[in-house]
């Protein structure tokens, strides 16, 4: 039987067969067929060792790396109906590859042939967007990449934790700027697993304070949990009296409880166990809208 094909852009590190894109596609094998979007994030089923690794690509060169993939295959591919699974770095992969669809990109003419898409921790998401009757967790994604407006409507399904900082930095345009910059540069960096990378950006983020609040902080280029123990208790006793300082504090304060989750970055990484409503995980809620809208269209080879 013909199915569908199901491009998979996985995380840092994720391993074909084992991480939420191949087993959202292993879940829906009678309706899809899983495709491996080829890239330096994944690596097959090998680890990734980019954290000590100075030749390693950036996160911005690995996101490059799986539109290129997803592009070429969509050329060889000019018929085949597909849709996509997507996981943090390469939910932003999944999004970049979908501008290309825009009246005027490389694969404008294929348009008709994407049907949908899933997201787990999507670092491009746009605020508010969610999924079919979501409930909006009231941040959005750390990217300032987005998908085009418009582009999709219900069969585009972002799902995201209300404490995930990568899919859903809340606070005003200003809070999500500094959580924002400090990711960019962190992204012009060597590949980073989810934990080393907030463990990066938040001396940048630190720095900020101390520079907005006019204090002698010393801010160590590499922390510790136990040092970010301290600044949390610490916090509170700053001084606010512009809308920078207070904006600095509240990234710091969102990146502290991210990193300082048990397990760290939980947020990011539980999504298989944390449910989106009693009985649903965001997981199964993931096969659940795979399925759906793979079953409205006959699949094309």
């Amino acid at each position: 039987m013909t199915r569908h094909a199901l491009l998979c852009f996985r995380g840092t590190g994720g391993e074909w067969g084992l991480d939420y894109t191949s087993r959202v596609a292993q879940a829906c094998s009678a309706l899809v067929e899983e495709i491996d979007v080829d890239a330096p994030a994944t690596m097959g089923a090998a680890p990734v060792g980019a954290a000590t690794d100075p030749l390693a690509p950036s996160g911005f060169e690995c996101v490059h790396a799986m539109v290129e993939w997803a592009v070429a295959w969509v050329r060889n591919n000019p018929t085949r109906t597909f849709g996509v699974a997507a996981y943090s770095l390469g939910a932003i992969g999944a999004v970049v590859f979908a501008q290309e669809f825009r009246p005027g990109g490389r694969l404008q003419r294929y348009r008709p042939n994407f049907l949908f898409g899933v997201t787990f921790g999507n670092p491009a998401r746009s605020r508010g967007h969610t999924f079919y009757m979501g409930e909006d967790p009231g941040g959005e994604g750390i990217s300032d990449i987005r998908l085009p407006e418009g582009m999709f409507g219900a069969e585009w399904a972002d799902l995201v934790q209300t404490g995930d900082l990568y899919g859903n930095v809340l606070g005003n345009p200003l809070v999500v700027k500094v959580c924002r910059d400090a990711y960019a540069l962190v992204m012009t960096q060597q590949l980073h697993d989810p934990l080393r990378l907030v463990f990066d950006m938040l001396p940048l983020i630190l720095r900020i304070v101390a520079d907005s609040v006019n204090m002698p902080l010393s801010i160590p280029g590499t922390i510790t949990s136990g040092f970010l123990g301290l600044i949390a208790a610490f916090l509170p006793y700053l001084p606010v009296d512009n809308d920078k300082t207070a904006a600095a504090i509240g990234a710091a304060v969102q990146g502290i409880g991210f990193a300082l989750a048990q397990p760290p970055t939980a947020p990011h990484i539980t999504y298989e166990f944390a449910e989106v409503w009693p009985g649903m995980t965001y997981f199964d809620l993931a096969v659940q809208h795979v399925n759906d809208w793979a079953a409205r269209t006959p699949a094309s080879a």
